[in-house]
């Protein structure tokens, strides 16, 4: 009987070398019912192929998988001689190229002979189709009717020269193809090539040494090789496998879905998140099919997670609704605040949040019903007078008792508006946090204080938390140093308030840490106190009023210090820098003579006499932030 035509057939490599062992094999047999010769003359869809330049197609076949290659070469006899010829090696690279999961050809076998091995499911020798084994050391796959006629055991291996030392060689240069506990089985042809060739050079003893070390070298990059083919089996198995899965849980799932449209409750399967809740359950991710007997089974547990993701579904667009409600409130109150007097304090939004008509109006409002910026605007114009004034008694009683706390001295309301009075407010609860300084009255409506990672659920959820003090402190050491500074300013620090201390507006100047600096800092208050801490300044002096305004003269003008630009704005040249930023806050200078409006201005010459060692206060009480540590544990609330 005829067989069909193989890759090997045509040229065993394109190179012209000669074939491995592991393609030799009996003359294939085809039993009935195996392949016919249709298809030998090109017709069908396949005639259009004819009427193409052979470039033409040849660059058409680069693009075809190599299983689809495989299967256009065995097409007919037109295609299979254009694909098997020498020159057409090259196809069959760009498409093993192009396939980008498959390990690359071995050196043992041609391409047309590697696609063969890879996806060619009939078996090597009788052409039986889907033959169940393969062994990718060994090049084959088989049936397992041919199992038992082309196979032997090491022990069926007799050589009249040296019986057990060509058994020992097959062992190390010949791969099994089955595995089995009484003995593995060899592919015949391979261990005949092996032993005729053995026998011929055996005598020679340099070399069937070399010989035998080539063998060696060839079964162990064959074994590598089959190792990685090996792999890929697997992971196409479970892609296989996962697949197939995958296909038997979507049947099932649209089997329930149209149980479920018919039962009236296939709307909710519109909504993509309740269709991903449902998909997760194992009702319906069970790779199983499910027939009609199996449904009733599982009817009612389906409804019931039905109507559970349709209550969680409700509830999610409820509370996005009520956020949206709250986002609007906010941007309403922001235009409430707008319209205040510039310094006035009021409450956060997370505080109007607990006024229980707000809450009500938001929380009680059908979903499906609207709230306009003009609801929100009357519902905060008919808050009250009296609930600001009870909030901000509140508030001022809370800094009151954190300041008692931490300065462990009895305060007042009075003392909060002191000049020496500062809150410290850690950016996190991670010890080497940054602290930062905040004086009163901003640190009630100052946001730093209030965005926090709350504990309370509501908040949390809301975005929008009240007022409380509970990341605030004061430090015995913080009083020392602003004491100081408001001493140094010529201010009583145990009556001045801030207002008072900021209508002087007194200007101090740090000094470098070390003699090479030539920098200095110009802080005015109360942003010194930040400075202070941050920068770890350990002397300051006050600057003279004079000084000052020249200071203020130079807004309009900052000099670079390029000489250029001085001699170009009409100032005499120096080897100084004048000044070099200007800010509301502080700015730099250089510890020597600057420009003033085209005038050298001497600093030395305008600061007062009086200084302060910030070094010698206890920085012991700052490290250890006084009631600090153990107000995290308390949380502060109240």
């Amino acid at each position: 009987m005829a067989s069909h035509p193989t890759p090997e057939d045509a040229s065993p490599n394109h190179d012209g070398s000669k074939p491995s062992a592991n393609s030799l094999h009996r003359a294939p047999t085809r039993a009935k019912g195996g392949r016919s010769k249709k298809g030998a003359v090109m017709g069908g869809k396949l005639a259009a192929l004819s009427e193409f330049p052979l470039d033409v197609m040849y660059e058409i076949f680069c693009y075809l998988h190599p299983a689809q290659l495989l299967a256009v070469s065995r097409t007919n006899k037109t295609l299979r001689g254009a694909l098997l010829r020498k020159n057409a090696r090259w196809i069959w690279k760009a498409s093993f190229r192009n396939a980008k999961d498959i390990p690359e050809p071995p050196t043992d076998l041609n391409e047309p002979q590697y696609a063969q091995l890879l996806f060619d499911k009939s078996c090597m020798y009788c052409l039986s189709p889907n033959a169940p084994h393969i062994s990718w050391k060994a090049r084959l796959r088989f049936c397992k009717r041919c199992m038992k006629t082309e196979f032997i055991r090491i022990t069926d291996v007799h050589n009249d020269e040296d019986e057990i030392l060509v058994r020992s060689f097959i062992r190390d240069r010949v791969h099994s193809a089955v595995e089995a506990y009484d003995g593995n089985l060899y592919p015949r042809a391979q261990v005949e090539v092996f032993c005729a060739e053995y026998n011929r050079i055996h005598n020679d003893k340099a070399q069937i040494s070399v010989w035998l070390k080539d063998q060696l070298w060839i079964y162990q990059r064959i074994s590598k090789h089959g190792d990685r083919l090996q792999d890929w089996t697997h992971r196409n198995e479970l892609k296989r496998r996962q697949a197939e899965k995958d296909e038997i849980r979507q049947i099932r799932r649209e089997f329930i879905y149209e149980r479920l449209r018919e039962i009236g409750l296939g709307d909710e399967l519109e909504f993509k998140k309740s269709r991903d809740d449902l998909n997760g359950d194992w009702l319906l991710k069970t790779p199983q099919r499910l027939t009609h007997r199996g449904w009733k089974i599982i009817e009612q547990d389906v409804i019931t997670l039905v109507q559970a993701s349709r209550t969680k579904r409700l509830a999610r667009e409820k509370e996005a609704t009520l956020q949206a409600r709250r986002d609007l409130l906010a941007k309403v109150y922001d235009d409430f605040l707008a319209l205040k007097p510039l310094g006035s304090v009021f409450p956060v939004v997370g505080d109007l949040l607990t006024v229980d008509r707000i809450r009500t109006a938001i929380e009680n409002t059908p979903v499906d019903q609207s709230m306009t910026w003009g609801t929100f605007r009357r519902l905060i114009d008919k808050i009250p007078q009296s609930w600001f004034v009870q909030w901000r008694q509140n508030a001022d009683a809370a800094l009151v008792n954190v300041v008692s706390r931490d300065l462990r001295r009895p305060a007042t309301i009075a003392d909060l508006s002191l000049a020496s009075t500062h809150f410290l407010l850690r950016a996190s609860y991670h010890a080497d946090a940054k602290v930062y300084v905040k004086m009163y009255p901003d640190v009630l409506a100052d946001a730093s204080v209030v965005t926090r990672a709350a504990s309370d659920s509501l908040s949390f959820r809301t975005k929008y938390w009240p007022w409380v003090p509970s990341r605030l402190t004061a430090s015995r050491y913080v009083l020392k140093v602003a004491s100081a500074l408001v001493s140094l300013a010529g201010h009583d620090p145990d009556t001045t308030t801030r207002a008072e201390m900021e209508l002087h507006d007194p200007w101090f100047i740090s000094y470098p840490d070390s003699s090479e600096s030539q920098r200095a800092a110009v802080m005015r208050w109360p942003y010194v106190m930040n400075e202070i801490l941050q920068k770890n300044i350990k002397k300051l002096s006050v600057l003279s009023a004079r000084c000052r305004w020249d200071f203020r003269k130079v807004g309009l003008g900052v000099y670079s210090g390029d000489p250029q630009d001085e001699l170009d704005a009409g100032l005499p040249e120096v080897d100084s820098i004048t000044l070099f930023e200007v800010d509301t806050r502080l700015f730099e200078v250089d510890t020597g003579l600057f420009y003033v409006h085209g005038r050298l201005l001497d600093i030395g010459a305008h600061v007062l006499e009086v200084d302060i060692e910030l070094s010698e206060l206890d920085m012991g009480e700052w490290k250890s932030m006084d009631g600090f540590s153990g107000s995290e544990g308390r949380g502060g609330e109240h």
